[in-house]
C-alpha cells in the first residue's frame, strides 16, 4: 500500500478508504436493495455517511492519528466487504438499469458519466461555496487548523 500525500504532520491515506469503501457501498446496496436501485444506493449512501462521521470524529474530536483512524478504517472495510459478500462476487438482479446506465447518449456519453460529472460538479460548488465545504477542506488540510 502506498502512503501518500503529507498534510501537515499526517500522511493521507484516505483514497484508498475510499475504495474500499466503494466495494462495501456496492455490497450493501445490492445486499439491501433487491430490485430497487433507489433503495441500495440510499443505504450505500447512508452507510458510508455514516463510516465517514465515524471516522472525521475519531480525527477531529478524539484527536487520533489520521493514518491510524484511516488505515483502521480500510482494514474494518475489507473485513466487512468480505463478511458480508463471503468472499464472492455479489450479482445484480436488475438488469434493465444497468442497461439504462451504460446506454450512449447521443453515441458518446453514457448516463453513469453525466451522473458522476453531475456529482462531481455539485461536491465541488458545496465545497468551494458553502460554509460547511471550507470546513471540510479546512479539516482534512490540518486538524489543529481547523478546531480553530
Amino acid at each position: 500500500m502506498f502512503l501518500e500525500g503529507v498534510r501537515g504532520e499526517q500522511v493521507e491515506v484516505a483514497h484508498h478508504v475510499v475504495s474500499a469503501m466503494a466495494a462495501f457501498g456496492g455490497a450493501i446496496a445490492v445486499k439491501t436493495g433487491g430490485d430497487s436501485w433507489l433503495l441500495g444506493l440510499v443505504a450505500a449512501v447512508g452507510v458510508g455517511g455514516v463510516v465517514g462521521l465515524l471516522q472525521g470524529t475519531a480525527v477531529v474530536w478524539l484527536r487520533l492519528s489520521s493514518v491510524a483512524v484511516t488505515l483502521g478504517g480500510l482494514l474494518a472495510l475489507q473485513g466487512a466487504t468480505q463478511v458480508l459478500t463471503k468472499g464472492s462476487t455479489l450479482p445484480y438482479a436488475n438488469l434493465d438499469i444497468v442497461l439504462k446506465i451504460n446506454e450512449p447518449i447521443a453515441t458518446v456519453l453514457s448516463w453513469r458519466v453525466i451522473v458522476v460529472a453531475a456529482v462531481i460538479v455539485v461536491v465541488g460548488l458545496l465545497q468551494a461555496w458553502t460554509r460547511f465545504g471550507r470546513d471540510l477542506y479546512a479539516t482534512g488540510s490540518d486538524p489543529r487548523a481547523a478546531r480553530t
